[in-house]
């Protein structure tokens, strides 16, 4: 049997009945959407095609491992210089591509990746996944979605000049072992990013002696940034105490809704600029500085918590240490907090 008419890079599930009684399922991902696309393989000079791109071009990879740039001497991950709006996205939802190193984003370019694994070449690089490198002008999106980010030693994304992202935003996305050396993990310090979004992401075994979120006063850019965090399963991440929330650019928004935390021993801030998230149906476990409200001292207290949050017991994650969060505790799953990939 033939079914057409589906649409690429979407999820179906298939349920076959005998009469009225179901008899079994299938649920896949169509794959990419190939029309107008420049085809990549392993192996292909893809440095080369991502710094002559032109603008709006979709690079379509197939399975394997691709190297964005050579390592150096010192076994360091390259990167590539994306001055054009491109989307990179993987063919095969079954195959997903692996690509090792790194992105410079330059000109106010827009960066879409989807069904990617991003590998920071066993946290060689001495830089970002993502770093945003020109001054004075507007990024209109930088987006991630059903994708993997492992292994960078410094951080995920880092904007260190006076630039405006309109969006930069995370959905369904694993982020792990970002090891945060020199660096916070979600690093702004002199730009504005208009709408930052967590949408249904796992992060875990990341900045243990840095900061999840980081965003330094640009107020002088105006706008009102927006953080939201939606749906997010949060494990061993920050967990030397530093805050999930360092965020000093004055009037910013904060929603934290549907979110399991876990295991760590970060604060939520210090910092009198941070505003008071937008606290919804969360959950924690072994997240005991999260609960203690203590204005005293502001070099190591909260200023907030989340006085609607749940304090739960162990979710029995089914192998967090090879990245399997399936929620073995029918009491936490029932909340349906955290990444939907791993409800029951």
């Amino acid at each position: 049997m033939t079914v057409d008419g589906l649409t690429p890079e979407t999820a179906y599930t298939v349920r076959l009945y005998n009469g009225e009684k179901q008899r079994g399922s299938k649920s896949f991902t169509t794959i990419a959407d190939l029309n107008g696309a420049t085809l990549v393989r392993p192996g292909d000079d893809f440095l080369t095609m991502i710094e002559e791109a032109q603008d709006g071009e979709v690079f379509a990879l197939f399975g394997g491992t691709h190297v964005i740039a050579d390592v150096d001497a010192e076994g360091k991950a390259g990167a590539a210089k994306v001055s054009k709006s491109i989307v990179i996205k993987g063919i095969y939802p079954t195959n997903v591509p692996i690509v090792k190193g790194r992105f410079e984003i330059l000109d106010g370019a827009s960066l879409e990746i989807n069904q990617i694994i991003l590998d920071g070449v066993d946290n060689s690089t001495t830089d970002q996944a993502f770093n945003f490198k020109t001054a004075g002008v507007t990024y209109p999106k930088f987006l991630v979605e059903n994708s993997e980010i492992r292994n960078f030693g410094k951080g995920v994304y880092y904007v260190n000049v006076a630039t405006t992202i309109n969006k930069i935003e995370f959905n369904n996305t694993l982020i792990h072992d970002i090891v945060c050396d020199g660096g916070d993990m979600f690093d702004c310090r002199k730009g504005r990013i208009n709408e930052l979004n967590f949408i249904d992401c796992t992060m875990y075994n990341s900045c243990a002696a840095r900061d999840f979120i980081r965003m330094d006063d640009a107020s002088s850019l105006g706008g009102t940034p927006t953080i939201t965090v939606d749906k997010c399963t949060i494990d061993g991440c920050a967990n030397g105490g530093k805050r999930l929330l360092y965020v000093r650019y004055v009037g910013n928004i904060i929603v934290w809704k549907n979110n399991l935390v876990t295991n760590t021993g970060a604060v939520w801030s210090n910092q009198s600029k941070t505003g008071v998230p937008e606290f919804s149906n969360n959950a924690y476990f072994n997240c005991t500085k999260l609960n203690v409200l203590d204005g005293a001292d502001a070099g190591k207290t909260n200023l907030f918590i989340d006085e609607t949050g749940k304090a739960v017991e162990d979710p029995k994650f089914k192998d967090s240490k090879k990245g399997d969060f399936t929620i073995g505790n029918e009491d936490v799953s029932k909340l349906k907090v955290g990444a939907s990939r791993w409800y029951k």
